[in-house]
């Protein structure tokens, strides 16, 4: 108990370190963990692990499924963050974008601003998002049309 204990807490420094920005130190040894924090029934914890998905980028992939499961957590900001790293993963999380599409619908602007910067992130294999994204530019939020707009620059001028 003692040495999980421990290995949880040198993880949450690392984690610490990353919320600096000192995102070396992260390596893809971490993502076990996070997934098991992504499952908390704790939703600050949900949102840390959900958050710091991002600073693996690509190495983050093993958690694609579990970012997708988590799009439809009751925390909104989980839902959002979720959406934010499957960005950082790249094209490897390409396998999220059904399910990104469907968050562009959620009643929660940054639920909706996060899908779209998931989506953006992927790049070209999101472009079965593209006549979505299209209806989002006349959206009631003004930051869900300016993320929608450039999402849709950018995806669209990658094919």
């Amino acid at each position: 108990m003692l040495k999980s204990a421990w290995a949880g807490l040198v993880c949450l420094a690392i984690l610490g370190v990353a919320e600096a920005g000192q995102t070396q130190l992260l390596s893809e040894q971490q993502v076990p963990y996070l997934i098991e924090r992504l499952k908390s029934p704790d939703p600050g914890i949900r949102r840390s692990a959900a958050t710091n998905f991002k600073y693996l980028g690509p190495l983050a992939v093993g958690a694609v499924p579990t970012l997708i499961v988590a799009l439809q957590d009751p925390d909104a900001e989980v839902r959002s963050s979720a959406a934010v790293s499957l960005s950082h993963i790249g094209p490897g999380a390409s396998r999220a974008v059904p399910a990104l599409i469907t968050a562009l619908q959620d009643s929660d602007t940054r639920v909706r601003t996060g899908a779209i910067v998931g989506l953006a992130g992927i790049g070209e294999a999101a472009k079965s998002a593209l006549p979505t994204l299209q209806l989002l530019l006349q959206d009631s939020n003004q930051t869900v049309r300016y993320a929608a707009s450039l999402a849709v620059e950018q995806i669209g001028a990658q094919f």
